[in-house]
């Protein structure tokens, strides 16, 4: 499977050089504002996650969105939101950026702009111990097997471009890939190298 390249997704380059036009307005209204405002996926294990023990956000990009905020010298807001919704939550002000390692694809590419990829990923399939079914790679793309991705992620298109026998189950939230693999109506679901169950 190819790699994944995963950076925060920006509307406008802020941390480009001071002058960049792009960045102006938007910068100008967190300045305003007194507030970064950062989308997050809280599940997303290591990177932008919500301790299940002490509720509080820790990974990678939480801390950079403490590190930027900080730069700015403007408070810290986080909002929750998914792969499928960030870009709209973006375009709508909800947020002005997105830090949850997204995974650079033209089609968000031409929505929101990107900071230099940090992490880089390969492609994992994940399913039970006890899956006599799935075995290795080789079981994955055959007729009768259904492969799980999560709506909104870089595994969608990919799925749908590589899988030529396999069904492809897109699962929206409340589900979960996980749920749809014990429940039998998946086989596998793909993931990528940072989480044990999120997903770009």
């Amino acid at each position: 499977m190819r790699g994944i390249l995963l950076a925060v997704a920006l509307l406008a380059a802020l941390l480009a050089a001071p002058g960049a036009r792009a960045a102006e307005p938007r910068l100008a209204a967190i300045q305003a504002r007194g507030e970064l405002l950062v989308c997050i996926w809280p599940e997303y294990v290591a990177i932008s996650f919500r301790n299940p023990r002490s509720g509080e956000l820790e990974g990678i990009d939480i801390d950079m969105a403490r590190a930027l905020a900080a730069r700015l010298s403007v408070r810290l807001g986080f909002v929750e939101t998914s792969f499928a919704q960030f870009m709209d939550r973006i375009e709508q002000g909800a947020c002005d950026i997105a830090m949850m390692a997204v995974g650079i694809t033209p089609a968000r590419a031409r929505r929101v702009a990107f900071s230099r990829p940090y992490l880089a990923s390969s492609v994992h399939a994940v399913t039970t111990r006890t899956n006599a079914r799935i075995q290795g790679w080789q079981e994955i793309d055959t007729p009768g097997t259904v492969v799980a991705v999560a709506a909104g992620t870089i595994m969608e298109p990919l799925m749908a471009e590589t899988l030529r026998q396999a069904e492809l189950l897109v699962v929206r939230p409340p589900r979960t890939r996980e749920a749809e693999i014990l429940a039998g109506r998946a086989d596998v679901f793909m993931s990528d190298s940072p989480t044990r169950g999120g997903c770009c």
